[in-house]
Formats: C-alpha cells, structure tokens, sequence
C-alpha cells in the first residue's frame, strides 16, 4: 500500500533495473504505486521510509549490496526525516 518514487540516472548500467522493474509493477498490477525520473546528475544514494532513512555510498547493484565495502547509515530521529521529506519533495518537483 505504499507509494515508491525512484530518481535514477539514464546509464547503460540502470537498464536492467529499470526493465525488470518496470516488468514487476506490469505484472503486479502496481502502475499507481510506482513513478520514477531520470535525472541527468542525480548521484544521492538513499532509502526513505516510514521510519528511518538508509543513507551511503553504496549503490543498489549486486556490487554495492553484496561485494563492495560500503558505508551506510540509518537515521531514525523524526526531525531529520520530516526535513529528509520536505528536502525529496522538493526535489521530486523540480525545485
């Protein structure tokens, strides 16, 4: 039941992701659930959810979740999260 907004980067190594996951909300019949956008820069790498944020240098590749050291840091501290919100919403309309 929850909404699922990606931002990725048009590259060669996203086109995979972005198939099977295009396929996946197809099949699911999720099309109302999920948007995403291209951005030509976009480099932020992060998870929000309900209650916590999932932050780092790793990327969502098999490398970054299974091979490489990476850092990654959740935050929980309500304060941040509103402000991690307002700042994506922004962002996610252009601004």
């Amino acid at each position: 039941g929850s909404q699922v907004r990606i931002v990725t980067r048009e590259d060669p190594s996203n086109d995979a992701f972005k198939t099977r996951l295009v396929q996946l909300v197809v099949e699911n019949n999720l099309d109302s659930m999920m948007e995403m956008q291209i951005r030509e820069k976009g480099h932020t790498k992060g998870i929000l959810l309900g209650r916590c944020l999932l932050t780092g240098s790793m990327n969502l590749t098999y490398n970054g979740l299974v091979i490489n050291d990476e850092e990654i840091t959740c935050i929980v501290d309500e304060a941040e999260l509103q402000r991690t919100r307002l700042e994506f919403e922004r962002y996610w309309n252009g601004f």
